[in-house]
């Protein structure tokens, strides 16, 4: 498939020649044209086919002794064709056409007529055509084979035959630039086999089919060092299998292993390593997982990720693509160059093994320009960019900070070191010139910044008022404000003597926490809370629980925040709370919380704020007390939430077990006195971090919905906005849909009229997420889930 539309390709035999047949389909199925090329000889088989950009290249094997290589541009063109032969030998290709940068590679096997076998690699460029192929020598215990795409310029073959010991099977790895990375033999219990199809299927683990000659298949994997190697003899499978018994169509999502076999030593390999064992990861205690959801470093910079694997005995770090490391908790020297890469961690033990991506994102080098600012206002806060030391000066070069954030209270010349993580350096001036004392709606510290803390203050001022803006905006613009009667206390370390003028964002002349802290949240700036330094010897802490530790898809996970002391004395003082939630991932859907319940705003008037970031993985949460009066001493729950889990945000499952992990946390929070004054908290104890697994049921790219005797597909999804189911047969009578939410509600429905294979949906009217379609069809009801995202 290309963005154009689809291809299929086949071949048949007439009683004067055999030819090939191509047709082009666009996404509704319909034929853009179709095209026959006559080729000479009686037995064209097509083996493979793949694209680059709009080409399609076709790998066809005609008799034993003749290769042909052909490539098609879109609308049909034979671009060239190159015919390669083997005489006095019998040749086997793989199934696994694969094109990197213009260069297609396929692997396979060649019988020479004493019985030896040779493995090739061969290479074709877009416009050269035909390269070579790379050969290695295999001996005589080989029998068919399959081969596969890997990674980036990699191949995979698996051949099955018969050596000393019985049938057995081989599994080979070729680089294209001529390395043969692994030339791996393992005996093979009971009957001979026939392969059907090998390739990567997680970064670091390979998989493969095989075909019984009783009918039925074997489906298996190891990992890329040919370890772990596990099968299971239970397939459910969509593929289209060909009277030709090496050749097959098959899609990856839709192979599943059904049922649940303890995990037995079948025959062991001896020298060979692992013995050979039914695929099954329940009773498994392997974990491959982070602490952290993502990592970011500097050009050059070094990487320290912290495995918290359980019970694993072997570990390999794969960073974008390349298998780095095997150490448990290694030293990774990240890309030279910056951008976006991936880092995985393949953890396994005997059998079991389990697999974690993590986004890792090389930081360009430092950048500083030289500042000269002009503020109305009383105070200026400056961020500095990310990086691990800061060193704030002023004109006669007295260190003033070194914190990422710094508020210029006078005017003046100043200057900024910035160091990274690698040791590099970079410096910058500032000149700082503060004019006049204007408001900015949502700065209630005046500070040049709007957080949370802002919104914190707002419950220590609520209900106070003074003089109107007359020129009063919701904008994040400077506006001149009359100064009211009263003022911050000095002792409050965020706005310390800082005129309550500030906190009318809205202009009206009264302090309101919900709809002045609705201008704190639309000119809310992304970033941590404000001098939020964890204190380890903190008395308080804060703690997290889940409702549940094992999920499935789109099951609801209840969570409670509470607050605790060590001693388990009650906290006295407290008034209003900020604090940050992370989840591992990005969610489809945001978390909800509520206050309800809470100790802390219970007896008083109350009001909460929500900020999501984008990506949905981070919330940050303020509750205000608004009766300036401390909470009574207390501790435990200060607030509650819920996340819908959909297993397809879970970026990795578990190798085998089919299951993910998602982790909440609490990173950070902020406790305030009536006064301003922080109360000493520890937000990142050990119990502020809980994990739950989600057990995996469908695929997130094509939702198959079961049928004893139908195969119905709805594509595609995730979608945009619209969705097509489609039947593999025609309906004799009409049937019903409906579209619902996934709490019951009917949305849309319709008929599905008679005689007519597929049907739309359209969601684009709703909001993004997911929701469960419904079809009646032949007296049965089918469900499939539907992610709508933007």
């Amino acid at each position: 498939a290309t963005e154009g539309g689809a291809w299929a390709a086949g071949w048949f035999l007439s009683a004067a020649d055999t030819a090939l047949w191509v047709t082009r389909l666009d996404w509704d199925g319909q034929v853009q044209w179709r095209q026959r090329y006559g080729l000479s000889g009686q037995d064209l088989q097509a083996v493979a086919m793949a694209v680059e950009g709009e080409m399609l290249g076709l790998l066809l094997r005609q008799g034993t002794e003749e290769t042909i290589w052909l490539r098609l541009e879109a609308d049909g063109t034979q671009v060239g064709a190159d015919q390669i032969s083997w005489p006095g030998a019998e040749a086997t290709l793989g199934h696994g056409l694969s094109v990197q940068d213009e260069d297609w590679y396929v692997m396979g096997q060649l019988r020479l007529s004493g019985g030896d076998r040779q493995l090739f690699l061969l290479e074709w460029e877009s416009d050269d055509g035909y390269e070579g192929a790379t050969t290695w020598d295999l001996g005589q215990t080989d029998g068919p084979s399959v081969g596969g795409p890997g990674r980036a310029y990699h191949q995979w073959l698996l051949s099955a035959g018969a050596g000393s010991q019985g049938p057995g099977l081989r599994l080979l790895h070729a680089e294209s630039d001529g390395d043969l990375l692994l030339n791996r033999s393992y005996a093979w219990p009971g009957e001979a086999v026939m392969p059907v199809w090998v390739g990567t299927s997680r970064p670091g683990l390979v998989a493969w089919l095989l075909r019984r000659p009783g009918g039925g298949s074997y489906w298996g994997q190891t990992d890329e060092q040919g370890n772990s190697f596990c099968y299971t003899d239970t397939v459910r499978s969509t593929a289209v299998a060909h009277t030709q018994p090496d050749v097959v169509s098959l899609s990856l999502n839709n192979l599943g292993i059904t049922g649940s076999q303890a995990a037995a030593t079948l025959n062991p390999l001896g020298s060979l390593g692992s013995p050979v064992v039914l695929c099954d990861n329940s009773g498994c205690d392997v974990r491959a997982y982070f602490t952290l959801p993502s990592l970011e470093t500097c050009q050059g910079g070094d990487l320290i990720p912290l495995n918290l694997s359980e019970q694993a005995t072997a570990y390999t770090w794969w960073l974008d693509g390349e298998a780095v490391n095997s150490q448990a908790s290694p030293l990774l020297e990240a890309p030279g160059d910056p951008g976006d890469y991936e880092l995985v961690l393949v953890a396994s033990a005997g059998p079991c093994v389990d697999s974690f991506r993590v986004p890792l994102r090389v930081r360009p080098d430092l950048q500083l320009a030289q500042l000269d600012s002009v503020h109305c206002g009383p105070r200026l806060t400056l961020t500095a960019p990310e990086a691990v030391g800061y060193t704030w000066r002023n004109d006669d070069d007295s260190l003033l900070s070194t914190a990422a954030s710094f508020t210029f209270e006078e005017s003046g010349n100043y200057t900024l070191k910035l160091e990274d993580a690698c040791g590099e350096t970079i410096e910058a001036g500032y000149n700082i010139s503060l004019q006049g004392d204007c408001v900015w709606p949502g700065d209630v510290s005046a500070d040049g910044q709007v957080d949370m803390v802002d919104y914190l203050l707002l419950g220590l001022v609520h209900g106070q008022s003074g003089p109107a803006r007359a020129n009063a905006s919701p904008d994040y613009v400077p506006q001149t404000a009359a100064p009211w009667a009263g003022s911050f206390g000095v002792e409050n370390p965020w706005a310390p003597g800082i005129n309550l003028a500030h906190a009318d964002a809205n202009g009206d002349g009264l302090v309101d926490a919900a709809s002045d802290g609705a201008l704190v949240r639309a000119h809310y700036q992304a970033g941590r809370l404000p001098q939020l330094s964890p204190d380890p010897q903190a008395e308080v802490e804060v703690g997290l629980q889940l409702d549940t530790t094992v999920v499935r898809s789109g099951d609801t996970v209840g969570f409670q925040v509470t607050l605790f002391t060590t001693d388990g004395q009650p906290i006295p003082d407290a008034y209003g709370l900020a604090l940050t939630l992370e989840s591992s991932i990005p969610l489809s859907q945001p978390m909800e919380v509520s206050p309800q319940g809470s100790w802390l705003t219970t007896g008083g008037s109350q009001d909460t704020l929500v900020l999501r970031e984008p990506g949905n993985r981070r919330l940050r949460v303020g509750l205000n007390r608004l009766d300036q009066v401390a909470a009574p001493p207390s501790q435990g729950l200060v607030m509650s939430g819920i996340i819908i889990v959909v297993i397809d945000d879970i970026g990795s499952y578990g190798a085998l077990a089919e299951r993910g992990f998602l982790s909440l946390a609490v990173t950070e929070a902020l406790l305030i006195q009536p006064d301003g004054n922080r109360i000493a908290l520890n937000p990142l104890g050990t119990q502020s971090t809980r994990t739950v697994e989600v057990l995996r049921h469908e695929g997130p790219a094509l939702s198959v919905l079961p049928d004893a005797d139908l195969l119905w597909e709805v594509f595609p999804n995730p979608t945009e906005g619209r969705v097509r189911v489609r039947t593999g047969r025609l309906p004799g009578r009409p049937g019903a849909w409906c579209l619902r939410s996934l709490q019951g509600k009917t949305l849309a429905e319709g008929v599905w009229p008679a005689h007519q294979a597929g049907l739309e949906v359209e969601l684009g009217h709703l909001p993004a997420g997911y929701y469960l379609l419904e079809v009646r069809q032949h007296g049965q009801v089918h469900h499939a889930k539907v992610w709508l995202q933007r």
